[in-house]
C-alpha cells in the first residue's frame, strides 16, 4: 500500500503525456499453450505458465485503462533471427536447450492472443534482452519527451528486468506493475522484483499506476 507521499511522487511521475507503457516480448513462444516455452518447461522441474496465464489477463485490462487515460503503448517483439545472433548468445540457448523461438514470420513469434497491439500501438523488435539495444527505441523516447516507462510482460528475471536496468541507467523514471509481469518460475520471478524495486524501479501494484493517472477527460 503507497502513503500518500509515495502516491504524489507517482502522479508527478507518471503524466499521461511523458509516460509509455512498454510490454515486453509477449509473444506466443513465451506465453501461449505448446509455445517453445511451453514445451521446454516439461523437462524443468518447477517452472511452467502459471504465472503468465494468470497475468494475460490482468495486463490487457490494465492496457485498456492506459489507452484510455491517453498514455502511449509500445508492444516489443523478440525476433531470434539466427542471422542475428551473435556467437555468445547461440552458444547460451544451445546450452539451455532453447530450441529455435521466436523465428520471424513463425507463429511463435506473433504476439500472444490474449495481449495484442491496438492500431495506435507503436512496435519494436529487438534481437537481445533489452528493447534498449534497439537504437529506434531510445530515439523514439527522446522525440516523443518521455520520461517514464511503465514495464510490463515476460519474463520477469531476463528481457524485463534487463529493460527496466538499461532505463534507468539512461536516467528515465521507471514503474514496474508486479502484476502484469510473469515468468515460469515464481521463486525467480519474486527475486527479480525484490532486486528491481531495491535498485532500479517503483514496483507496484498495477492499481496504483492507474491510480495516478487522472480520470479520464481530465
Amino acid at each position: 500500500m503507497l502513503n500518500d507521499v509515495d502516491k504524489n511522487e507517482l502522479k508527478a511521475i507518471l503524466k499521461p503525456e511523458q509516460a509509455l507503457v512498454v510490454v515486453i516480448d509477449m509473444q506466443n513462444d513465451f506465453c501461449a499453450p505448446n509455445g517453445a516455452m511451453d514445451l521446454a518447461c516439461k523437462n524443468r522441474p518447477g517452472e511452467d505458465l502459471t504465472l503468465i496465464q494468470g497475468m494475460a489477463p490482468v495486463l490487457r485490462e490494465f492496457l485498456h485503462r492506459a489507452r484510455t487515460k491517453g498514455v502511449r503503448v509500445a508492444f516489443v517483439q523478440n525476433l531470434r533471427d539466427p542471422s542475428g545472433l551473435s556467437a555468445p548468445y547461440k552458444s547460451l540457448f544451445a546450452r539451455r536447450k532453447w530450441g529455435n523461438s521466436c523465428q520471424p514470420g513463425t507463429w511463435g513469434a506473433d504476439f500472444y492472443e490474449v495481449t495484442t497491439p491496438a492500431e495506435q500501438d507503436r512496435r519494436f523488435t529487438k534481437f537481445r534482452y533489452s528493447i534498449f539495444t534497439n537504437p529506434d527505441f531510445p530515439t523514439y523516447l527522446r522525440m516523443n519527451r518521455i520520461e517514464a516507462l511503465v514495464v510490463t510482460g515476460v519474463g520477469t528475471p531476463v528481457c524485463v528486468e534487463s529493460t527496466v536496468r538499461d532505463a534507468f541507467m539512461a536516467d528515465f523514471h521507471v514503474v514496474v506493475p508486479r502484476d502484469c509481469v510473469a515468468t515460469y518460475s515464481r521463486e525467480l520471478h519474486e527475486n527479480s522484483l525484490r532486486i528491481m524495486g531495491r535498485n532500479f524501479a517503483w514496483v507496484v501494484d498495477s492499481a496504483d499506476v492507474i491510480a495516478a493517472w487522472p480520470p479520464q477527460g481530465v
